[in-house]
């Protein structure tokens, strides 16, 4: 680890990338640094330019993503359920969320009862009609 201090002249110093974690869910990834090798013989510095991340976990799947970016929660919902994502935020498939901290989603399906009961209507009334048009007789 390089710190600020003193090193005996001559000394060679070689920065390494390394990640830097705050937590599990937290990091910092150098993007830049200079120069990553020097040779002390007086008074130097080492610029590191580092990006912030964090982790974000989707339906148990996690992946790091840049301060500031975003992630849209896509899901593939069968048209008789409805989804939802419960976590960090509670967002309806398809929302977009600004990457400022970690994020934990899980998506939750439950019936879509409106559609179901217009199944039910439908099928109430095509039977209705059949049972109609069975009792019609020809000629009367």
């Amino acid at each position: 680890t390089l710190t600020t201090g003193w090193y005996n002249a001559g000394t060679e110093i070689q920065v390494e990338n390394l990640t830097y974690y705050v937590n599990p869910q937290e990091r910092y990834v150098p993007t830049s640094i200079s120069p990553s090798t020097l040779k002390v013989n007086s008074p130097s510095s080492v610029d590191v330019t580092a990006v912030k991340q964090f982790l974000v976990t989707v339906n148990g799947v996690s992946s790091w993503y840049n301060q500031g970016s975003t992630v849209t929660l896509n899901a593939n919902v069968p048209i008789y359920e409805v989804g939802k994502f419960v976590g960090t935020d509670n967002v309806s498939p398809g929302a977009t969320l600004v990457v400022n901290g970690p994020i934990h989603e899980q998506l939750v399906e439950s019936p879509n009862y409106a559609f179901i009961g217009s199944v039910g209507v439908v099928v109430a009334a095509v039977a209705g009609a059949a049972v109609a048009l069975s009792r019609k007789k020809p000629g009367k």
